[in-house]
């Protein structure tokens, strides 16, 4: 399986989560390390005003790991989350350093 395959599929299941917000073609940014029988996911997002941020990468890692083990059988062994920016959707992003 190839690693931006897992990668897209990665981005779509983070995109599926509330409280992240799809800003369109390119986030969330995932980029993923894929061995004979796991993967390993680096992902990037913008959270929506207000999200429990906790809560929110659990709910991340969680719908990655499942969704790369249901489309690939690959194992997730590791899924890293970085928040970049939180704001409300549809608004300017003003990424935090």
């Amino acid at each position: 399986m190839s690693e931006s395959v897992v990668a897209t599929i990665a981005g779509l299941a983070a995109c599926a989560v509330p409280g992240v917000v799809d800003e369109g073609e390119g986030a969330p940014s995932a980029v993923a390390t894929v061995g004979r029988t796991h993967a390993t996911v680096d992902l990037t997002l913008v959270a929506e005003t207000g999200a429990d941020l906790a809560e929110l990468m659990a709910d991340v890692r969680r719908s990655i790991a499942d969704s790369v083990q249901r489309m690939t059988d690959l194992r997730v062994t590791e899924v890293t989350v970085t928040v970049v920016d939180v704001r409300r959707p549809g608004t300017a992003t003003h990424h935090l350093r």
